[in-house]
């Protein structure tokens, strides 16, 4: 190794090491692992925008916090990975809901431009109940 190729060596480690130092990390991937290194937590940067998942000891995804174009999300999941809540937002509506063990949405609260709405069904999808919302465009 040369003197000069020694020399930006160097003072590139002197870079990383102020960054570092500074508390700036960057990477693609971050994983948080257990003791017996298994992934539990996971911070990606994808092509849809950042995510951040929460694993079980199993090694399934039960929470997912995401950053996508259209707005941030939160998905929670059962054991069995199905999505039982799920709350969203983008800059015109707010939205969340509530599904059964097989996956099947049950409940939905949301509010956008036409005003707020509450909703229920039941096993088959058919609403049992709803509130809100109703108001229909005027026709000219």
């Amino acid at each position: 190794m040369t003197n000069k190729s020694l020399e930006a060596r160097v003072a590139e480690l002197e870079r990383e090491l102020i960054a570092w130092r500074q508390g700036v990390v960057e990477a693609t991937e971050v994983r948080l692992v257990d003791r017996s290194g298994r992934t539990r937590a996971l911070l990606t940067m994808g092509s849809k925008g950042p995510r951040f998942v929460l694993i079980d000891a199993d090694g399934k995804e039960r929470a997912e916090l995401f950053a996508a174009a259209a707005g941030p999300g939160l998905k929670l999941a059962d054991d069995r990975q199905q999505t039982r809540v799920f709350l969203g937002s983008t800059a015109k509506s707010a939205k969340m809901g509530i599904a059964d063990d097989q996956g099947k949405p049950r409940a939905f609260i949301g509010v956008g431009a036409r005003g707020a709405k509450v909703s229920l069904y039941d096993q088959k999808q058919r609403t049992v109940w709803t509130a809100g919302a109703t108001r229909r465009k005027k026709e000219d």
